[in-house]
């Protein structure tokens, strides 16, 4: 098959931006074992990324972005093993428990899975916060914690995990959650569906792969969950 025949891959911005060369390798690995010719469409950031859906086939994104994509009629195929998940903050001097965070004002960034997830890690603890203060950006919850304006907050723990200690001043950091259900996900055209099981087995195959079981590592990936369902999203996002 040519690179023009081949079928364009697109990955999350936050993965592939940070390790492109492993995306790369991935990638080609990936197709090897499936037997069908990748191309990643290399994207340096959210605005590349999604104008690069027109013309992918296979998409490697978020939870919210594979919902959007969900809409678009794409299949998930697998889940990434490691999951997203939620880091719960408090300012500085403040008791550094999910109790603490019962009846209070509560920064975050409206409509993005780490606040969903965290409001109902609270609720489901029985510490429901009380106002919701939606924010522009995880910095600017940081921002708002830091300066004292709020008390209480949600981040993205992608986004924590880019932090120096020096960002982290001012702020203490409650928990991690590690609830396990959501991650990003493979999502496949459904014009491609009929090569989905080759899809499936190849995923299943890297971590058996010479270079497949290096590229994993690097990444930090175990096995693939390879029969995600949507259904635990979309009521999170619902809810």
């Amino acid at each position: 098959m040519s690179e023009v025949d081949a079928i364009p891959v697109a990955v999350c911005p936050h993965d592939s931006a940070r390790a492109l060369p492993l995306w790369l390798e991935l990638t080609v690995v990936l197709g090897n074992l499936s037997g069908h010719d990748l191309n990643l469409i290399p994207t340096a950031d959210f605005e590349e990324f999604y104008a690069a859906w027109d013309r992918a086939r296979l998409v490697y994104a978020n939870p919210l972005d594979a919902l959007k994509l969900d809409a678009r009629g794409f299949l998930p195929i697998a889940q990434s093993p490691k999951s997203d998940e939620v880091v719960f903050v408090v300012a500085e001097g403040l008791e550094p428990t999910l109790a603490s965070f019962a009846g209070q004002p509560l920064a975050c960034v409206e409509g993005q899975f780490a606040s969903f997830l965290g409001q109902e890690l609270l609720e489901k603890a029985g510490f429901a916060p009380g106002e919701i203060v939606c924010l522009p950006s995880w910095g600017e919850v940081l921002n708002a914690l830091r300066g004292g304006r709020l008390k209480h907050g949600l981040l993205y723990k992608d986004f924590y995990e880019s932090l120096s200690p020096v960002s982290l001043e001012g702020v203490r950091v409650v928990e991690v959650s590690n609830d396990g259900r959501f991650g990003h996900l493979w999502m496949l055209h459904p014009e491609l569906q009929a090569i989905a099981g080759d899809l499936k087995a190849a995923l299943a195959k890297l971590p058996e792969h010479p270079l497949g079981q290096l590229v994993l590592a690097d990444l930090g990936f175990g096995p693939w969950k390879l029969e995600p369902d949507l259904a635990h999203l979309k009521a999170l996002v619902q809810s």
